[in-house]
């Protein structure tokens, strides 16, 4: 069953998710770098690292809702 899921899933799809993500890591660091200083006086990553975080819980959550099957999802009728 395992080897079904995963067969029907669009790659194309995940792979331009995690390279968008990645470059909005990377877009975030670049940009808040001063402002965490500057502004908040917290170290320069600061928000690279909550986005970071934000990013693993997602991909986790991601990943577990992805081997759901969609059925399951439907509203049943009582």
């Amino acid at each position: 069953m395992f080897k079904k899921i995963v067969k029907c899933y669009d790659y194309k799809f995940i792979v331009a998710l995690i390279i968008l993500s990645l470059i909005g890591l990377v877009m975030v660091y670049s940009a808040s770098m001063v402002t965490a200083v500057s502004r908040y006086g917290v170290e320069g990553d600061y928000f690279y690292q909550k986005q970071k975080l934000a990013l693993i819980a997602g991909f986790f959550f991601f990943c577990v809702s992805a081997f759901i099957p969609y059925k399951i999802y439907r509203e049943k009728k009582v």
